[in-house]
């Protein structure tokens, strides 16, 4: 229950609030430091998906700013932005792959 109101909360924050404060209203009482940065946008990736969707480049616009202050590489960007693997990746494994792998006919 409590996900659920967080992820219309965190929805409705990127809809409404300005990108001066949408941060820190996420943050809702946290302190804004690079762990809960990076742990607010590893929930948003998470359940909003790390592609396609609005709420998640919404919250990238101002956090990746937040992070490159804090002295963060593009390299170290790029592991936090995308940090599930994707189709053509090295270390990407299909359902099928797995399943494969497990023995089944696929």
């Amino acid at each position: 229950m409590a996900t659920g109101q967080e992820l219309i909360r965190l929805t409705t924050l990127s809809r409404e609030t300005s990108p001066e404060s949408l941060l820190g209203e996420a943050l809702a009482g946290h302190d804004r430091t690079v762990e809960n940065v990076k742990s607010l946008f590893g929930f948003i990736v998470t359940n909003f998906g790390q592609e396609g969707s609005a709420v998640t480049e919404k919250f990238w616009r101002v956090i990746e700013p937040f992070l490159k202050e804090s002295g963060f590489n593009d390299q170290q960007l790029k592991k936090i932005r995308y940090p599930f693997p994707k189709p053509g990746d090295k270390h990407f494994r299909s359902i099928l792959d797995e399943m494969r792998a497990e023995g089944h006919d696929v």
